[in-house]
């Protein structure tokens, strides 16, 4: 029974997980958009990028610029990355660059721009 209720309480938490990530933040979603993202340091700087550490567990991560990269848009559908909030615009940018890590405010058009803090 116990080995059963583990299984169960993994597979929970494995979706409960799954549904907090979203396609556009992850490096599945930047290889859509503009190639494989590099794995070393050396293959980072050759495709233009910041090798860094990034997120709560501190793993590195190769940041990139986006093609559209602080073009305004009205929501995330019309950028690579994400459409955050951008005030002095007085509405979106798409995100200067991917992987995102952090709380940012979605520009959703129409003023709605929920926060949402990324790992």
């Amino acid at each position: 029974m116990r080995v059963l209720k583990l299984s169960t309480f993994a597979a929970s938490a494995a979706l409960a997980l799954s549904a907090c990530a979203s396609p556009a933040l992850n490096d599945d979603a930047d290889e859509a958009a503009f190639g494989p993202a590099p794995e070393t340091e050396q293959a980072c700087a050759a495709a233009g990028g910041r090798w860094a550490r990034g997120g709560m567990l501190g793993h590195y991560h190769c940041f990139r610029a986006p093609p559209d990269a602080g073009q305004s848009c009205t929501d995330s559908t019309q950028c690579e990355g994400l459409c955050e909030l951008n005030e002095a615009q007085d509405g979106g940018s798409c995100s200067r660059e991917t992987p995102v890590f952090g709380c940012i405010a979605l520009y959703e058009g129409e003023g709605d721009a929920p926060t949402i803090c990324i790992d």
